[in-house]
């Protein structure tokens, strides 16, 4: 496969987050056979570029996701005092685990 080749069936792959069929794929290289377009997607599957989801002709290809990194409080120094900390632990805590708060109408 050619370099701009590659490249375009990789910017083809990233229009679907779901993953794109070869048959999506078809329509952008109607000069390829499909047999050519499923060579190919092999390809980036085994250099790891695009992963597959489902089995044979459900299947489609993706991009494969990259890895968030940790959030920058977590390596940055810190400035805040200690409440601020508190409180910093607390809104970035999962809403399942807090505890719940009921209604007061006397905050109205």
């Amino acid at each position: 496969m050619k370099k701009n080749q590659r490249e375009e069936l990789i910017e083809i792959i990233s229009r679907y987050p779901q993953g794109a069929s070869v048959e999506e794929v078809m329509l952008i290289f109607t000069q390829k056979s499909r047999r050519t377009i499923q060579r190919w997607l092999a390809d980036l599957v085994q250099e790891h570029l695009i992963e597959t989801i489902g089995d044979t002709k459900a299947r489609r290809y993706r991009l494969i996701p990259i890895p968030q990194s940790a959030p920058l409080t977590q390596n940055a120094p810190t400035f805040l005092n200690e409440q601020a900390i508190e409180i910093q632990k607390f809104v970035t805590m999962p809403i399942a685990a807090r505890p719940p708060v009921t209604y007061d109408r006397t905050w109205l």
